[in-house]
């Protein structure tokens, strides 16, 4: 009777283990099928933003990501890029070695409540009044798809102008351009263009505000003597629109040129004539000669000279001893003066000496082995004028900076001029606009595990967790537990 008990016990002992391995190996199967993700429950696309020019620190895009179902809206996401708010930035933004390119990596959810209607996504750019944005309008979004977005600054035409009171001496002018300070070139205003010229610059920053444009007019070879005028490319609305900008000063470009005359043995007289530097056509100008404080040095002066030819460069002049016919005396040349006899030479800075020759006497003549012709002008640097070819270029640097058409800012540099206005290619640099966001972002780690769009349910499998540091479930330790104890019966059984 009793060996009976002990069967039944060891019997139900069995069928319980079994029971329990059936049940651990079912479990197992269930946490790996949960471990699995469901390829079809995502979206990913690349979503590329294009600058024209170098955005600023303040610059960010926003983009409209909508899904539909036959038609009807069943997810939206507003998607923000900016390199500022790195830490608010939900996606990692991969900038460019220009800087003028941001890609991103976008995931979205795909799976909504009715799964048999098929979904549609598509993107698009937020309109900016600061910046034009192409392709317009919502662009259809495909799993791998690579969409990009290229943005144009909104410009308009500033012209600068010159304005001449009657009978003014007209000369080629090159006024400068600043973008919010920063240098945007120069411009050639000259009789070719009836001294007038239109350029297309950006009208916004990236932080949407105005660019303040100056425009100014230096004297050559003087910057503290200028005239200047600001502008902003917007009206009372803050709208953008065309603007004029009017200089009027006619003495701004012109100065005077003097030299110093000094007398070594008995002071004469002299006459003088103004030329261009090389040149050997007397201008018609009245040369003054003033007393400088000795009896022995006087000042040679001519007044209110124009400091630019007719293209705007630097004009050099000189001042030259003339002869009794009225001829150019060189240096180490003789010329007599009232029954006396001079030799004539020029310093490096124009200034002239005449020092008497006489034969026996305490004053020795210098006479030069070779003649030295003068080199420089005083006042004024050399440039020789130059027939216009081809339209100015205005350049604005990039930043943060306009754009339009511009000439590099050099004296000396001949500068080819035309009357056509330039387009958006017109150099100002690029400024940038307002609405746009700038810097690299990271991304935010989100334990919400938060997505772009809506996600109306969860598919993802509930399993059962593996013990640590092993592989083995709860089910698989009652199966070792039963064999024990049907191991421990056996060997009862023998001892009985």
């Amino acid at each position: 009777m009793k060996n009976k008990k002990k069967n039944v016990f060891l019997a139900g002992l069995m069928v319980l283990m079994m029971i329990v391995s059936l049940l651990s190996g079912m479990n197992l199967s269930v946490a790996k099928a949960a471990a699995v993700p469901n390829p079809g429950q995502w979206l990913k696309f690349t979503l590329i933003k294009e600058w024209e020019v170098e955005p600023g620190d303040d610059a960010k895009a926003e983009f409209l990501l909508l899904a539909k179902q036959e038609g009807d809206e069943v997810g939206k996401t507003l998607i923000n890029l900016s390199l500022k708010d790195k830490a608010n930035n939900y996606y990692q933004i991969d900038e460019s070695a220009d800087k003028r390119t941001w890609t991103v990596e976008v995931f979205t959810n795909k799976t909504f409540k009715n799964k048999e209607k098929p979904v549609d996504f598509t993107i698009e750019e937020v309109a900016s009044k600061y910046y034009n944005s192409a392709p317009a309008g919502p662009q259809k979004v495909t799993d791998g798809a690579e969409i990009k977005f290229t943005n144009t600054r909104i410009r308009k035409k500033l012209t600068i102008e010159k304005k001449w009171n009657e009978g003014a001496e007209k000369t080629g002018t090159k006024p400068t351009l600043t973008a919010n300070g920063k240098d945007a070139g120069e411009v050639l205003l000259y009789k070719g263009n009836d001294w007038t010229h239109g350029i297309m610059v950006p009208v916004y920053d990236f932080a949407g505000k105005p660019i303040e444009y100056v425009v100014t007019e230096s004297k050559i070879g003087d910057k503290n003597t200028k005239n200047s005028q600001t502008v902003t490319l917007v009206d009372e609305k803050n709208e953008a629109v065309d603007k004029t900008v009017t200089l009027t000063d006619d003495n701004v470009n012109k100065g005077d040129i003097q030299v110093t005359k000094t007398w070594v043995g008995a002071v004469g007289e002299s006459k003088f004539g103004l030329f261009k530097k090389g040149g050997t056509d007397k201008l018609n100008y009245t040369v003054n000669v003033e007393n400088a404080g000795t009896p022995d040095k006087s000042t040679v002066k001519v007044e209110n000279v124009p400091l630019a030819d007719e293209l705007g460069n630097a004009v050099q002049y000189e001042i030259n001893e003339l002869d009794a016919n009225n001829k150019i005396v060189a240096s180490g040349d003789a010329v007599t003066l009232n029954n006396r006899n001079y030799r004539v030479s020029y310093d490096e800075k124009g200034n002239i000496t005449n020092t008497e020759i006489i034969n026996g006497g305490n004053v020795v003549p210098v006479i030069p082995s070779t003649p030295v012709v003068p080199e420089t002008t005083p006042l004024v640097p050399v440039t020789t004028p130059t027939v216009p070819e081809t339209t100015p270029v205005v350049t604005v640097p990039d930043d943060t900076i306009p754009q339009g058409d511009v000439n590099t800012s050099n004296e000396n540099k001949k500068t080819t001029p035309s009357d056509e206005n330039t387009d958006d290619n017109d150099g100002v640099v690029d400024v940038d606009e307002d609405k746009v966001p700038e810097g690299a972002a990271k991304v935010k780690k989100d334990t919400s595990k938060e997505v772009p769009v809506n996600v109306d349910e969860d598919s993802t499998p509930k399993g059962t967790a593996n013990l640590p540091k092993t592989g083995g479930t709860v089910g698989g330790l009652l199966s070792i537990l039963g064999m024990g104890l049907v191991a421990l019966g056996l060997a009862i059984r023998k001892r009985k």
